[in-house]
């Protein structure tokens, strides 16, 4: 991979500010300041791995039909980063790295001043690339989306939601604190969240299984014809809601207000999908 650096220049290093009679208002005991830079990384055409690493930040990564390139190839990768910083000093000092390790994955990364960011300080990105078959996406503060991708993806944030769309593959999602949702996915979907809803649509020729924990929030799961297993239903404080459609072949085992066990064609494997305090829904579709 090639790799080229762009620093844009509209509003390149901004004052964040709040509007206020006494003008910029102090978040956190530091003004911040920000810096736009876009990298553009020539993929050869070959599928990319990705590994991408943030505080502070959200990160958006589009891939496929899901990916917009403004005139670049579909050979590209295209990484805009917003780097937000304490002092506009520092803001220019932070710089993107994007550089291919020995497993020939792209690992995304913001280099700051002597080596480690302050207080508050974080970076966002937005990917665009014509195909990801693999990814690691982490923020230690910050919402997580992940469109079009494909491969095993690694979803991880301390604070804030997860949404994957269109994954063709497997998908581990695991937050401290906010909603995820799995939508169309054709391999196996785990979420866990501390506090907040799930929700994972699986494909039509998924068979799953599929993993949902929650510690507080509701749960729903859509499952198609090609799904077979065990979907284990388990809740503290709700109630579990079937929606099934009349020619499917299922069986409930020991079905009651907040638990019951639905057989879809064969038991195993078994699926777990709880939450401690709240609804469950299962969409069981045939089409």
């Amino acid at each position: 991979m090639s790799l080229s650096r762009r620093t844009v220049t509209k509003a390149s290093i901004a004052l964040l500010c709040a509007v206020s009679l006494s003008g910029c208002v102090n978040f956190g005991g530091a003004a911040k300041f920000k810096r736009e830079v876009q990298l553009v990384v020539e993929s050869a055409g070959t599928p990319a791995q990705l590994d991408v690493s943030s505080r502070n930040g959200k990160i958006d990564v589009f891939a496929g039909s899901h990916a917009t390139f403004t005139g670049n190839t579909t050979d590209t990768i295209v990484i805009d980063a917003v780097i937000k910083a304490r002092t506009q000093e520092r803001a220019d000092a932070t710089q993107i790295s994007a550089k291919t390790n020995a497993e020939g994955v792209l690992e995304v990364r913001t280099v700051w001043p002597d080596g480690r960011a302050l207080n508050s300080e974080g970076t966002s990105y937005v990917i665009n690339m014509a195909q990801c078959d693999g990814a690691k996406i982490h923020s230690s503060n910050g919402s997580l989306r992940a469109f079009g991708t494909s491969g095993m993806i690694l979803l991880d944030s301390s604070n804030g939601s997860i949404r994957v769309e269109d994954h063709a593959g497997d998908v581990n999602a695991d937050t401290s604190n906010g909603s995820v949702k799995l939508i169309r996915v054709s391999g196996r979907a785990n979420a866990d969240t501390s506090n907040g809803s799930i929700e994972i649509v699986l494909t039509p020729d998924n068979p799953g299984p599929l993993h949902a924990d929650s510690s507080n929030g509701s749960v729903s799961i859509t499952v198609g014809p090609a799904f077979v297993g065990t979907l284990k239903c388990n809740t503290s404080n709700g109630r579990v809601n079937p929606n099934i459609s009349s020619s499917t072949d299922t069986t409930w085992n020991s079905l009651s207000k907040t638990s019951g066990a639905l057989i879809i064609g064969n038991p195993e494997p078994v699926s777990i999908v709880k939450t401690s305090n709240s609804s469950i829904t299962i969409n069981v579709e045939n089409d």
